[in-house]
């Protein structure tokens, strides 16, 4: 049963970062909007790099119920393992009902909301669907099998809107890794997609630095570069896409318990 927005209390979970502010920024950006403009009584926001931290937040409140939304990609080893292993810790765990949605990432508007932002990125840099070639980029891991499905059935819906001449899946701590993806494109103009919620390190830096592209290093996304003659259009975090929030405010409302 949907629960009554008024009566709720959401915690919102991220990574978050340390070096790169503006990933945090954009966490509690979308908590401020689900109160406030969503209805929810209250919504905290919660990072494994930030504070308050997943092992103190549920301390900080006086309720007896809660839902977590976990702001990742994927269901896998951070929206699984760790989250629920260190909201444990908090003191009043025992004592609450813990509900959990699924990853923010596995909404079914994700591949839409994707498809529109990389058309706009192309209508905005001028690139043609034929001329290009479209990577979306996750972080993946060995440490979760879900951690890199997300991104997997991302890559595979968007080949069906045909958004771009070649669409390929690449990741940055599994294979096949982006600069063997990057490497192998026949065409002259590429949208690099971050599947990732945050503008973190990874996003800002990380990305570019792997693809030899120093110069957009530090820069506001989306960016432009251009790497032997191959035009480069990088863009910013999906997590920052103002519509993330009704997608947070959609899964809030049907949380089921931990025990259920």
């Amino acid at each position: 049963m949907p629960i009554d927005p008024e009566q709720g209390t959401v915690i919102l979970a991220a990574h978050g970062s340390r070096r790169e502010p503006v990933a945090n920024a954009v966490v509690q950006e979308h908590a401020r909007r689900l109160q406030e403009e969503y209805g929810w009584g209250t919504v905290k926001a919660t990072f494994r790099q930030g504070t308050p931290s997943f092992g103190e937040v549920l301390d900080s409140l006086s309720v007896d119920e809660v839902t977590v939304v976990p702001f990742f990609a994927a269901d896998g080893y951070y929206a699984r393992t760790v989250l629920p292993r260190e909201l444990s810790l908090n003191q009043r765990y025992p004592q609450m009902r813990v509900r959990f949605t699924k990853a923010v990432g596995s909404h079914p508007r994700i591949p839409p909301l994707v498809d529109q932002r990389v058309r706009q990125l192309m209508q905005q840099f001028h690139l043609s669907a034929e001329q290009t070639a479209l990577i979306v980029v996750g972080h993946g891991t060995r440490r979760h099998a879900l951690s890199s499905a997300s991104t997997r059935a991302l890559v595979e819906e968007l080949r069906k809107f045909g958004v771009c001449s070649e669409i390929h899946l690449a990741f940055l701590d599994e294979p096949p890794q982006l600069e063997e993806v990057f490497r192998a494109l026949s065409r002259p103009q590429t949208v690099v997609f971050p599947f990732f919620m945050g503008s973190s390190y990874h996003v800002l830096q990380d990305l570019p630095r792997r693809l030899g592209m120093e110069n957009v290093v530090g820069t506001l996304f989306p960016a432009q570069a251009t790497r032997a003659g191959q035009q480069v259009v990088f863009d910013q975090a999906i997590g920052s896409d103002e519509e993330m929030t009704s997608i947070i405010a959609e899964l809030a409302a049907h949380g089921r318990s931990a025990q259920e």
